[in-house]
């Protein structure tokens, strides 16, 4: 074995020593190997936290908002910008008319009642003439129509021109709902449909609330001039709708034997009970537009800021749940369950509303309104999804554009018998009222699985007339 002088050894170890410090001191010097500055204890956690949140929130309300399908895409874009322009006349235009114009309100609404009339009247011609013609081309005179009315409201000056005026906006609105609904159910079927109807529905709510308080500010200024603005940008939606329209794709017409099946649609015994029990369950959107608000402001010590709290809980519960309440109502059994499971949701909200009229405490009060909207707003959410299962599942193709007018009948039932009823057991007649709308919209909701399920009998069974 071969060791090392002692000599050596010294020298060696001061120079392997000197080596050491030197590369130490040359490791130090280079910039590349700082270290960085340790952050403060939790503080990186914490941000990792808040970006994550942030892009899951992002995230949700993309889905809820915006479709993967193009198609489904620039539809929503249309029922945005339209529901944007709905949204600034929704809680200016009556009042617009009785103080600038000198409509007193019982012209107003007899007005308006000769509107739904004609509504019905002219919803099935209307719906045969669609089935025979282009439904891009007649969307688009149909709501540009609506625009230039819309506009015409700026320079309405007497009564007569107002009736005039409104009916006119009247025949334009039925060609455009009628000919919309029969475009969805042509364009896309089941869930796919479903889907469509889903992400416009949610972007509704969102646009009207946001017109709503952008037509606020007209409210606050309270000049005929501010409230003629919102006729004038409600007409550029009405424009723009149209343009968006303009790039879906068109279809031809469904062919001369819809027009040989005349009132076919009428005499469908169970489509029409469908219908109206569509219809008569839409009362519970009287609930939340009218009886709620007045049952606040006049029975029950809640704030009345409630009332707003209330809309909003609605706007964003159906904004952000109404894609995935859809999923799985396309087929018309599962729909008819939904539909009636929403009637008991929105029957326990009905329990809850008129509780508040007991409650002297105002938070506490307020609170059990805000879980009624709750409620009610989770019984709208499967009721829509339940409804355009049935809509569209129980609808011979070569007939649609009849179908769909029948089904807007039994929702403009709704508007006429809606407001008095609401305002006569809600609230005329407090909790036995309540209670008792609440039971006929469970019994109605119950009646429609098995309305369906013989509609699919019937369906199946060659040669069975549609009335039998």
């Amino acid at each position: 074995m071969i060791t090392p002088q002692s000599g050596d050894s010294s020298s060696h170890q001061s120079d392997v020593a000197e080596a050491a410090r030197g590369a130490h001191m040359e490791q130090a010097s280079l910039p590349s190997q700082v270290e960085p500055e340790s952050p403060p204890l939790g503080a990186e956690p914490t941000m990792n936290l808040q970006a994550t949140a942030g892009s899951r929130a992002f995230a949700v309300i993309k889905r809820s908002l915006v479709a993967d399908d193009p198609l489904t895409r620039r539809m929503t874009a249309a029922a945005l910008v339209n529901s944007f322009g709905n949204g600034l006349l929704a809680t200016t235009t009556a009042i617009y008319f009785t103080r600038f114009v000198d409509i007193s309100n019982h012209q107003l609404a007899l007005t308006y009642t000769a509107a739904a009339v004609l509504t019905m009247l002219l919803a099935v011609p209307v719906g045969r003439i669609v089935d025979g013609v282009r439904p891009r081309k007649f969307a688009i005179y149909a709501i540009s129509t609506m625009g230039v009315l819309s506009l015409t409201n700026a320079f309405v000056a007497n009564l007569p021109q107002f009736v005039f005026v409104q009916l006119l906006f009247t025949c334009a609105e039925v060609a455009m709902r009628v000919n919309q609904q029969t475009y969805i159910g042509r364009l896309r079927q089941g869930a796919e449909r479903v889907t469509m109807m889903s992400y416009q529905r949610a972007v509704m709510n969102l646009g009207l609330g946001i017109g709503s308080v952008v037509s606020g500010i007209a409210l606050t200024i309270n000049h005929a001039n501010a409230f003629k603005i919102l006729f004038v940008l409600d007409a550029l939606t009405w424009f723009g709708n149209a343009a968006i329209r303009s790039t879906l794709p068109d279809l031809e017409p469904i062919g001369s034997h819809a027009r040989q099946g005349r009132a076919i649609a009428l005499r469908d015994r169970r489509w029409v009970a469908a219908s109206l029990i569509n219809g008569l369950t839409e009362m519970h959107n009287v609930v939340l537009m009218i009886g709620v608000p007045l049952w606040v402001d006049q029975f029950t010590t809640a704030p009345k800021s409630v009332v707003a709290a209330s809309f909003l809980v609605n706007t964003v519960m159906v904004a952000a749940l109404q894609v995935r309440f859809g999923r799985g109502t396309h087929e018309p059994r599962r729909a008819a369950d939904a539909y009636m499971r929403s009637s008991w949701w929105i029957f326990v909200a009905m329990v809850l509303y008129p509780l508040a009229f007991y409650l002297d405490q105002p938070l506490l009060a307020a609170a059990v309104i805000l879980a009624g909207a709750v409620l009610h707003t989770i019984g709208e959410l499967t009721k829509s999804a339940g409804a355009w299962g049935i809509q569209y599942g129980l609808v011979p193709p070569q007939y649609q554009g009849q179908y769909q007018a029948v089904w807007m009948m039994g929702r403009q039932i709704n508007d006429l018998l809606g407001p008095p009823l609401v305002a006569f057991l809600c609230l005329g007649w407090g909790l036995p009222g309540w209670l008792t709308l609440g039971g006929l919209i469970v019994a109605l909701g119950m009646l429609m699985p098995s309305l369906v399920k013989r509609a699919l009998l019937q369906q199946e069974t060659p040669g069975q007339p549609a009335n039998s």
